[in-house]
C-alpha cells in the first residue's frame, strides 16, 4: 500500500456525528493558546531542568525577551486552519487549500525539522474536532498533502492528534480517547511502513499523552502543565495537550486569569467561535 493509499484509507469518512458545544470548541482553541503560552518561555529547556524547576504559572520573559502571555506559530496554525474553513465553506470545505499554503511556506521558510510539526499538529487536532461533527468533510484530501511536505515523524505524529480529537469530541473519556489515538497511530504507522522507535517524536508525543491525562482530578491546570514540564518541546506539547484539554473540559475550566493574560485571546476565542458556527451550519445542512 503507497503512503497515498494508507492516508485516504485511514481517513475515509464515517457516518458518525458528534455534537460539540460552543464552550467546547472555544476551550480547544483557547487551552491550545494558554498551554502554548505557559511553554513559550521554556521552549528549549531539558526534562531535567523543568523537573528542577518546573512551570507552574504563566511566566514573562524565561529564556525570551516575550512578555508573559506571548504567542508563537502553533496557536497561529489552529486559528488559520479555522479561517480558511470558513473561507472554503462555500466551496465545499477544501482544507487541502491550508495545507497547499503551508506547502509554500514550509519550502520558503523552513529549514528544520521541528517547524512543519508546529504548523501540521495544532491543526490536525482542529481537523480531528471537525470531522468527528462533520463526517462529509473530506479530510483525507488535505492529509494527502503530507508525504510529499513533511517527515514520518509528522504524520505519525499528525494521526496521533488527529485521531485524540476525534475521540475526545464523540465523548469518549480522556483515557480511552488516548489509548484508542494510540492503537490508531500504531496501525497507521505499520500499514503506513512508516519507523516510530522507543526514542522517537511520536513516541515521546504518546508518553506525554498518556501522562498528562493519566488523571483528570486536577483540571485543565494538572494536564496542560504536566505537558509543558514533559520537555519535549514545551510550547508545542502545550498546545497540543492544552487544545485537547480544553476540547474535553471546556472553555469554563482554563484559569480566567491565564486566558486573560494571552496575548491576542480575542482572536483566538472568535476562531473558536467561527468553528463552531461550520460545525453547527454543516449540520443544518446535512440534517
Amino acid at each position: 500500500m503507497s503512503v497515498l493509499d494508507g492516508i485516504r484509507s485511514l481517513f475515509s469518512s464515517s457516518d458518525q456525528r458528534c455534537v460539540l458545544t460552543l464552550s467546547q470548541t472555544v476551550g480547544l482553541f483557547e487551552g491550545g493558546s494558554v498551554g502554548e503560552a505557559l511553554g513559550m518561555p521554556v521552549k528549549n529547556r531539558t526534562a531535567e531542568q523543568l523537573h528542577q524547576n518546573p512551570v507552574t504559572d504563566l511566566l514573562g520573559f524565561g529564556d525570551y525577551t516575550t512578555p508573559g502571555g506571548s504567542l508563537s506559530v502553533c496557536s497561529a496554525s489552529s486559528c488559520g486552519f479555522a479561517s480558511f474553513m470558513a473561507d472554503n465553506e462555500v466551496q465545499g470545505f477544501q482544507p487541502q487549500r491550508y495545507l497547499a499554503l503551508c506547502n509554500s511556506w514550509y519550502l520558503y521558510n523552513v529549514k528544520d525539522e521541528i517547524g512543519p510539526l508546529r504548523l501540521i499538529l495544532p491543526a490536525a487536532v482542529v481537523a480531528g474536532a471537525l470531522y468527528s461533527a462533520l463526517p462529509h468533510i473530506s479530510v483525507k484530501d488535505a492529509l494527502m498533502s503530507l508525504p510529499d511536505i513533511v517527515c514520518d515523524n509528522c504524520i505519525s505524529s499528525a494521526s496521533l492528534f488527529f485521531a485524540a480529537a476525534k475521540y475526545l469530541s464523540c465523548g469518549d473519556n480522556p483515557q480511552d480517547a488516548i489509548k484508542k489515538a494510540i492503537d490508531l497511530s500504531s496501525r497507521i504507522c505499520a500499514e503506513l511502513g512508516l519507523v516510530v522507535n522507543h526514542t522517537g517524536i511520536t513516541s515521546s508525543f504518546r508518553n506525554i499523552l498518556s501522562t498528562s491525562f493519566a488523571s483528570t482530578e486536577g483540571g485543565f491546570s494538572s494536564i496542560v502543565l504536566g505537558a509543558v514540564n514533559s520537555g519535549v518541546f514545551p510550547d508545542l506539547s502545550g498546545c497540543l495537550v492544552g487544545s485537547l484539554a480544553g476540547l474535553y473540559s471546556t472553555s469554563d475550566s482554563i484559569p480566567s486569569l491565564w486566558k486573560s493574560s494571552v496575548s491576542g485571546i480575542d482572536s483566538v476565542r472568535n476562531a473558536g467561535e467561527t468553528v463552531h458556527k461550520l460545525i453547527t451550519h454543516a449540520l443544518e445542512t446535512v440534517s
